[in-house]
């Protein structure tokens, strides 16, 4: 439906581009690079609030982004993938209004508006609609875009720059709902487009029952697409997911307390109530801490926030080979290929605090490896 009209307009004549659909994009890129290419935003500390494009996959990374805690120097890479994603939605969006444009269709697309504000969802969730047992929660984020379907229902549409890997996946799961793709992404991509559908229906904005996930090839510049049906068994695991995460980000919060002692966070709140704590000047208070503080708090999420299941065998023995020192021995390797969602504690900004005694190895590409003894296979 998108990728085949984006590709139809790209094969014929186009169109001249208006000056506010032009502006528009150039202000989405140059804000992301900005924030991404700039000045760090989280060189001063802050705090991720879980979001439907939060790392749903893993409960430990948001337990501790939620923390405040000193950023990691291996952030680059995130910034790097970013700023590429963010470009690849601003100019799918800019297409796809192109492509409707010639047809006089532009009005299906209902967010992001002609000055590229972008639907902003915001809803407090209850569990008991899924049958779940845990206290409501709210939840917010900012949708790339939403169209008028088929069905006439608002339908979210979230635009991903993927790898050709990624790419020739999506493109089989589109028409195989068995592909193992489906169960990889449950907790990723997939997560994502279904937390649009529960917000947009929680907001009464919109049944839907569809929502969509355009992945452009960033080799090939190839798109495809899935269409995301609403699935309550699905979203019932993620409200499940959701539930888990908030209770041990708040036992996280009251560890943080005791440590801290600054009052911060209101441990059994709404993850959501920092975000109003702001000084006597308006300004949103910013969490502190020390490199002591952080590590106290790391450990104590790694005493009691199990790793994701994915990343339960990937620490993998070496031997001889480069070790961070620069030194050549027997080590242990994080090894992203050992699970297909392996991939993820890659793209972390907390493997280290995840994986203590573990640094990047910068050979073709970055290796996470830890020395160790001959005989040791402890991680």
């Amino acid at each position: 439906m998108i990728a085949d009209r984006v590709i139809e307009y790209l094969k014929g004549p186009g169109s001249k581009i208006p000056e506010t659909a032009l502006e528009t994009a150039l202000h989405r890129i140059g804000d992301s690079l900005i924030t991404n290419m700039g000045e760090r935003q989280d060189s001063t500390r802050r705090i991720k609030r879980p979001r439907p494009s939060a790392s749903w996959a893993c409960g430990r990374e948001m337990v501790l982004s939620s923390l405040g805690l000193g950023t990691e120097g291996y952030g680059w890479r995130s910034r790097m993938t970013f700023a590429a994603g963010d470009y690849n939605e601003a100019v799918g969006i800019l297409l796809f209004r192109q492509a409707l444009a010639t047809t006089g269709e532009d009005h299906l697309i209902l967010t992001p508006n002609a000055a590229g504000d972008q639907l902003e969802l915001d809803a407090t969730l209850d569990p008991a609609a899924w049958g779940v047992e845990g206290t409501p929660f709210r939840l917010t984020g900012h949708v790339d875009m939403t169209i008028r379907g088929l069905s006439g229902d608002e339908e979210p549409v979230d635009w991903k720059g993927v790898a050709t890997y990624t790419w020739e996946q999506m493109m089989q799961a589109a028409t195989k709902p068995d592909h193992e793709w489906w169960k990889k992404e449950a907790s990723g991509y997939v997560a994502q487009v279904r937390w649009y559908q529960i917000l947009l229906r929680a907001q009464g904005r919109s049944d839907a029952r569809r929502g969509y996930l355009v992945g452009v090839n960033k080799n090939t510049g190839l798109l495809a697409e899935v269409a995301i049906d609403q699935d309550p068994d699905a979203e019932r695991l993620l409200i499940q997911r959701a539930v888990w995460v908030r209770e041990k980000i708040h036992a996280a919060w009251k560890k943080r307390g005791e440590v801290m002692g600054d009052g911060l966070f209101a441990p059994g709140g709404n993850w959501h109530d920092y975000a109003d704590q702001v000084d006597e000047d308006g300004a949103i208070v910013k969490p502190g801490g020390t490199r002591e503080t952080d590590e106290e708090l790391s450990e104590w999420v790694r005493q009691n926030v199990p790793r994701a299941s994915f990343a339960a065998s990937i620490a993998v023995p070496r031997q001889n080979v480069k070790l961070p020192d620069g030194e050549k021995g027997d080590c242990l390797e994080l090894d992203m290929k050992a699970d297909p969602q392996a991939f993820r504690c890659s793209y972390c900004d907390h493997t280290a605090r995840c994986w203590p005694g573990f640094e990047v190895v910068p050979l073709t590409k970055p290796v996470w490896r830890k020395a160790v003894a001959a005989t040791s296979t402890t991680p």
